[in-house]
């Protein structure tokens, strides 16, 4: 792959694209290094006809022209329409990812991520307003968040299920939490999500060891000897549950 030249080719356009930065260029690199190899394999991609007059319509093409153009003279190969529009799809998709970062840092401001963390510490613990990975983490879920809700993208969570029924206090918070969010927003958000921001405060609280914990008694109604074989495998397939006791039957009774 000439992936030299495909870099120096990149840093020698200045492209007016929001979403570029150094990693972003070097992807880009890599991509245009692609393109070359499978044009000289034979290789040309497929658009219809009303896919790439869209494209090559498009302001940004000019920078797709001018990339493949440079491409073309350096390498000596011949780069035709399609692919130009193909680059021109993958500039336009940098320039999206470009213009939701910014309107993430108006959407998802502090205040809002602010209000959330003293939701959860109001309600479970005052030590997750100070918990640096679930901030991190609700930040970033909140990028992605907006992300789906722009493009309409699906979510599925398949712990959703589990988590309501194991942890309902920690997962009204969080519905709590998404109800603010739904309001900020002017949006209805899914049940999923909120099962998403409910695993983070398990995670948090997790590491607080604040995890309210279901305690159990466990009752034997044969010799005692046994029993601790069945408290072993009890921890390992419930290490959520605090065994408080372990009795007879007999001792229950009295």
């Amino acid at each position: 792959l000439p992936l030299a030249v495909c870099r120096d080719l990149v840093s020698a356009i200045q492209l007016n694209i929001r979403g570029m930065s150094e990693n972003s260029e070097t992807v880009l690199g890599l991509y245009l290094a692609v393109i070359s190899a499978r044009i000289g394999l034979g290789h040309g991609i497929e658009l219809d006809v009303g896919q790439q007059r869209s494209l090559i319509d498009h302001p940004v093409s000019d920078a797709a022209r001018s990339i493949c153009e440079g491409l073309s003279d350096s390498i000596g190969i011949d780069i035709g329409e399609e692919e130009i529009a193909g680059v021109t799809e993958y500039l336009l998709g940098i320039d999206a990812l470009g213009l939701v970062d910014q309107r993430l840092d108006l959407f998802f401001d502090k205040t809002i991520l602010e209000s959330l963390l003293e939701i959860a510490a109001e309600r479970l613990h005052p030590s997750l307003l100070d918990d640096a990975e679930l901030r991190l983490g609700l930040s970033n879920h909140l990028g992605r968040l907006e992300v789906r809700l722009k493009y309409g993208l699906p979510v599925h969570n398949p712990l959703l299920a589990e988590v309501v029924e194991r942890y309902p206090k920690i997962h009204e918070v969080a519905m709590a939490m998404g109800s603010l969010l739904s309001t900020h927003m002017g949006l209805s958000i899914v049940e999923d999500e909120m099962g998403f921001m409910t695993m983070y405060l398990l995670g948090a609280l997790e590491r607080s060891h604040q995890i309210p914990r279901k305690k159990a008694l466990v009752v034997c109604p044969s010799g005692m000897a046994t029993v601790w074989v069945l408290v072993a495998r009890l921890q390992v397939e419930f290490p959520q549950l605090e065994l408080v006791q372990v009795m007879s039957l007999e001792d229950l009774r009295a």
